[in-house]
């Protein structure tokens, strides 16, 4: 239970506020709070950095990230959308579409620095689009 409460502390959620007034970010925290608290082997985590703002998800990123280190033989699968989060914390890549395993790398044979790209060549598309493309949602009228 220490672990609880000290997990709280650090994401500064006030332990008297009923949890249905709890922000979405709010909710997310308290979330990784039970996970962490329980001292499971694996933790699967969908999306936990959605609705966090940039500051709350570095501190939950690094307090993912220090979990798994101070606990050898965890595993983490971090479901994201965000490769930014994949490349502060994750160690191997794996891409599913459709339920097929597309691509399953280790990190360290992918430059990170161009993950987007590796990830939109695996799954066949660009998301580079021309300002052109969007002239039907804007409009220059006054």
């Amino acid at each position: 239970m220490s672990e609880f409460n000290d997990l709280i502390s650090c994401f500064e959620l006030p332990p008297k506020l009923q949890i249905g007034n709890f922000s979405k970010g709010m909710k997310m925290q308290l979330n990784v709070a039970v996970g962490l608290s329980h001292s499971a082997d694996l933790l699967v985590l969908d999306e936990i950095t959605s609705g966090l703002d940039p500051i709350m998800r570095v501190t939950i990123l690094k307090t993912i990230k220090a979990y798994v280190s101070d606990n050898v033989g965890t595993g983490v699968i971090l479901i994201t959308h965000n490769l930014d989060d994949v490349n502060q914390i994750c160690n191997r890549l794996v891409v599913l579409d459709h339920g097929s395993k597309i691509l399953d790398k280790h990190l360290s044979n992918i430059d990170k620095n161009n993950l987007l790209e590796v990830f939109e060549k695996t799954i066949g598309r660009s998301e580079k689009h021309d300002w052109n493309d969007f002239k039907g949602y804007h409009s220059n009228s006054k």
